[in-house]
């Protein structure tokens, strides 16, 4: 099974962030909480999301996005299990492109 999610970078991610997004998340961000990074948590979520086939997951509590750095994305569905889920994100035009793998 895959999740696929493909979503154009906009500065008004940063706004609705915090309602997405998990404390932990936005202190691993830092200083690096610009619409581009938040894009990717937004993509990352809804390819995790729609990847468990769980209607009224909570993005910001059940669908947490773990990143060792910026070339590396994992995540987990808390509901179904804590194995990690390698998410690969591609950007492309102002685009972030994210599938589960």
């Amino acid at each position: 099974r895959v999740g696929l999610d493909i979503e154009k970078i906009q500065s008004k991610i940063i706004q609705i962030g915090p309602r997405f997004a998990h404390p932990e998340e936005l202190l691993r961000l830092g200083d690096s909480n610009t619409a581009r990074h938040y894009t990717k948590l937004w993509c990352g979520k809804e390819a995790m999301y729609k990847w468990s086939n769980i209607e009224g997951l909570s993005f910001k509590n059940e669908l947490p996005i773990l990143c060792s750095d910026s070339n590396a994305w994992y995540g987990k569905s808390t509901r179904i299990s804590n194995d990690l889920i390698s998410l690969e994100m591609i950007e492309f035009d102002n685009h972030i492109l994210c599938f589960t793998n």
